[in-house]
């Protein structure tokens, strides 16, 4: 193969800006969903709490008319409440399907997360609106739900079936402000894990696990905050941390495959390869000329090689003529890499290392064996031929600027 041109590449400052920015939107979204899908099952519950106070307030009337405005509020509620909760619930199911869109690294991407992100926020305060509205419109009632109930049972000289007596004490109240905030924490932690399953790696997936644990075993609302606060928080920077240098890489990988696409070269095929070291690399081969093509290798650590080679069904190496033609095509191909790179460059991808840049040189030709990629089915793959006349560029012609 060619002369290896080994780099990291890296996303200049604003791409990176654009890219921190829609993922803290993102998982923005993410949460306020979340929440808001938490507090319309609490408002499930409200509104059979609304329409008992409701029912409650009809033998009220019938008694004493002078209710009437105050049922008529209930009633107007109730209305608007559960209108509000239908919508609602549709607006909540588009923004869950959200978590798996995919999105570009553009200016218009990162605006269009931004109004994602605040129309998440907007729905969540309505639901919560719509909660406290209930909450207090029950609760303001309550001493007159007891009067109500002690009137019926001086009324009835038979039991009631829901056995009571007026004085007896309320039972005590469960926090559900407290169950529906661990409820959310918790699907934080869930979706740590279940969405996020290939990014984590063995440790912090573990410690997530261990966080999910010891959620469980939390029953104040101090110790819920905290660890909510500081344990949570650290998760999701680590787990952020991760996803940030994977949607780098994939970001990275996109504009490579645009580029070499803008210039010509065809995707022929790609492969994984696992090392014995358990590590994982992609490979990509485009078209140069024909017989020829450039071997893209993709790394864990972020590097990335490109050399150029030749094509064949079979492991072996070259022949000496061979080796002349793949060194006079490295020569080519040099001279195509510097535009490559300046037209990463305007997509906001710069060299962060250079590991290698080798020139052309016959020690460095070699034969790529199409048969270990998976190849493209519409893919016309030509193994290299010398015995034909040395050929030009297959229909290709690097696109410059005003072409």
């Amino acid at each position: 193969m060619s002369g290896p041109k080994i780099s990291v590449y890296s996303l200049t400052q604003r791409q990176r800006e654009i890219l921190s920015g829609i993922m803290h939107c993102r998982q923005n979204v993410i949460s306020c969903s979340t929440k808001t899908q938490n507090v319309l099952k609490d408002l499930v519950g409200l509104l059979d709490r609304l329409d008992g106070e409701i029912k409650n307030y009809q033998l009220l009337v019938k008694r004493a008319p002078e209710n009437e405005e105050k049922l008529q509020e209930l009633l107007t509620l109730q209305c608007f409440a559960k209108e509000e909760i239908d919508q609602m619930t549709i607006e909540a199911e588009k923004q869950a399907k959200l978590k798996t869109e995919n999105y570009k690294l553009k200016e218009e991407d990162l605006v269009a997360w931004q109004n994602r992100k605040a129309e998440s926020e907007t729905l969540l305060s309505r639901a919560e609106d719509i909660k406290t509205r209930i909450e207090n419109a029950l609760h303001s009632d309550e001493d007159i739900t007891e009067r109500i109930r002690a009137d019926i049972l001086k009324d009835l000289s038979e039991p009631l079936s829901f056995d009571f007596e007026a004085d007896e004490p309320k039972p005590e109240v469960e926090d559900t402000d407290f169950l529906s905030e661990k409820e959310s924490v918790q699907g934080i932690l869930t979706d740590m894990l279940a969405e996020n399953e290939l990014a984590l790696s063995d440790p912090l997936r573990e410690e997530i696990q261990q966080a999910f644990v010891f959620l469980q075993r939390i029953s104040s609302r101090q110790h819920l905050t905290n660890f909510h606060a500081v344990t949570v928080r650290r998760l999701q920077k680590s787990l952020e941390e991760v996803l940030m240098r994977q949607q780098e890489q994939a970001y990275i990988r996109e504009c490579v495959d645009e580029v070499m696409a803008e210039m010509g070269y065809e995707l022929l095929g790609e492969r994984e390869v696992r090392k014995k070291s358990g590590k994982q690399f992609q490979n990509e081969i485009f078209s140069f000329h024909e017989g020829t093509a450039v071997n893209v290798t993709y790394s864990p650590d972020g590097q990335i090689a490109m050399e150029l080679g030749g094509l064949a069904r079979e492991d072996r190496t070259p022949t000496e003529e061979e080796t002349k033609v793949l060194t006079s095509e490295m020569e080519s191909f040099c001279g195509e890499f510097a535009e490559f790179e300046k037209r990463m460059l305007e997509r906001g991808v710069v060299v962060g290392k250079r590991i290698a840049l080798s020139p052309p040189s016959a020690e460095y030709a070699a034969i790529i064996n199409v048969n270990d990629y998976i190849i493209d089915s519409r893919a016309q793959v030509a193994e290299m031929d010398i015995s034909r006349k040395r050929r030009a560029p297959v229909e290709r012609k690097v696109m410059r600027r005003g072409e």
